[in-house]
């Protein structure tokens, strides 16, 4: 095995003028490049962003709303009816657990079937609440 040469031994070369200029070229165009993607990356995820808000935003919400005004008003019928609720209910103990269910969906971001589908559980089950109530009050009455 030879060994290997010393830097006085190493051929003279003088780079051409212009080598300095296109390896600082070079760099920049390929600094640029990734300017521009890190920009096409930013833009796509605004886009994408701004997607997923729309489409889960005010419209998904404002189809809720009927529901939403339904439940409130199944509220007031019943505590108008019965203003401290008896906790002991199993209609009620029901109700809790969808609603829980409901808040743990929106924590979660669920899809907008799936809230709907949950408003009309809370609607049905305080409808069921609501009726009892009308019953023993009718019962109670007699």
């Amino acid at each position: 095995m030879s060994p290997s040469p010393s830097w006085a031994e190493l051929p003279e070369f003088d780079p051409p003028p212009d080598l300095w200029p296109r390896i600082l070229a070079l760099h920049r165009r390929r600094r640029q490049r990734r300017i521009a993607g890190a920009i096409a990356a930013g833009l796509f995820g605004t886009a994408l962003a701004a997607y997923v808000l729309l489409e889960r935003g005010p419209s998904a919400d404002a189809s809720l709303a009927p529901l939403q005004a339904r439940s409130t008003q199944l509220e007031n019928e019943l505590a108008a009816l019965v203003p401290a609720a008896s906790r002991d209910n199993p209609a009620r103990h029901e109700l809790e657990r969808i609603e829980r269910a409901l808040q743990r969906a929106y924590e979660r971001g669920a899809a907008h079937g799936e809230l709907a589908a949950l408003w009309r559980q809370r609607n049905e089950q305080l409808g069921i609440l609501l009726a009892t109530r009308q019953q023993d009050m009718q019962v109670t009455r007699l």
